[in-house]
């Protein structure tokens, strides 16, 4: 004996395959649009546009380097008093010991300004000279105005 429960279920049911019946026939009819839509550039013999193309599965990028920042404030503070940091070795060490990986120019372009902000801040003495580059210093601003040196910590 069917219950009013299972009639309700039932006739649920009914109008939910029936949704999904006539969208999937919007779908099919919105698809026919598109394809018609096309057809006349087609049978002329003009490129479609790339959004009517076959869409290659699109990569997702990949965040690497995710301690790019302090692997180059360590690299910094490990690197010597007054020598002159230069990028393109700092970044061949960094590839090496820490597994470092991207475009060179945007690995170039990231560390370059990396190190501008810290020698602004003049974080670990560094500091950028026209012509010299950037390098660390012992001395602090107050001490090139008084010119004696600190001693390192």
């Amino acid at each position: 004996m069917v219950t009013p429960i299972d009639h309700i279920e039932n006739l649920r049911q009914q109008l939910l395959n029936r949704k999904k019946s006539k969208e999937l026939e919007l779908d099919e009819i919105n698809e026919m649009i598109r394809v018609l839509g096309q057809a006349p550039r087609v049978l002329k013999g003009e490129p479609m546009r790339a959004e009517h193309q076959e869409r290659a599965q699109e990569k997702t990028s990949e965040r690497y380097n995710l301690t790019f920042t302090k692997d180059i404030a360590d690299y910094v503070a490990s690197y010597p008093f007054d020598e002159a940091i230069k990028i393109n070795p700092m970044l061949d060490t960094l590839e090496k010991e820490k597994g470092l990986r991207g475009k060179r120019k945007s690995l170039y372009a990231y560390a370059s300004q990396v190190l501008k902000r810290m020698a602004d801040k003049h974080e670990l003495g560094l500091k950028h000279e026209p012509g010299v580059g950037y390098f660390r210093s012992r001395k602090t601003e107050r001490d090139e105005k008084d010119s004696t040196l600190v001693a390192s910590v």
